[in-house]
């Protein structure tokens, strides 16, 4: 196999063995962003702006994609779905091991419980900061829901 395919390999074993070494401040652009909120089952996609009416089935689901919007291989990458209801919010929480530049990966949020039906509640999606990320506008994302029976 070709130069190409040991890239990747190569940027990791760089990326972890400055984070063992105390590596000191990353340099380039580093970045991620919110691309896009679904529900995994017919596609919907989740609106920040206008109220989702989203139908909660025993597999309901969220798919959440996340971009590398900078110059720079990044690792370890957490994100959180929360789903606001009374008596405690429902959260759940996936790591994205690895993501290159201009590379988006999804991340599936399952196993949710008991969602609060035909009350306006509130979908939250939280990307945690990369170590260099100036800009954290567009790491987290709000989204009015109802659920309703399916």
């Amino acid at each position: 196999v070709g130069r190409m395919a040991r890239l990747p390999l190569t940027l990791v074993l760089q990326r972890l063995r400055g984070a063992a070494t105390g590596g000191g401040t990353p340099t380039g652009i580093h970045g991620t962003n919110i691309t896009e909120t679904k529900v995994q089952s017919g596609g919907q996609a989740l609106s920040q702006a206008n109220e989702n009416t989203v139908t909660a089935t025993t597999d309901l689901a969220f798919v959440v994609t996340v971009a590398d919007s900078g110059d720079s291989q990044e690792v370890g990458i957490k994100v959180t779905l929360t789903i606001q209801k009374p008596g405690g919010a429902i959260v759940k929480t996936q790591t994205i091991d690895l993501i290159n530049p201009g590379q988006t990966k999804a991340v599936t949020f399952t196993n949710l419980g008991q969602v609060p039906f035909a009350q306006k509640t509130t979908v939250l999606v939280d990307v945690a900061p990369v170590p260099g990320e100036r800009n954290t506008d567009n790491n987290k994302a709000s989204y009015p829901v109802i659920f309703s029976l399916g």
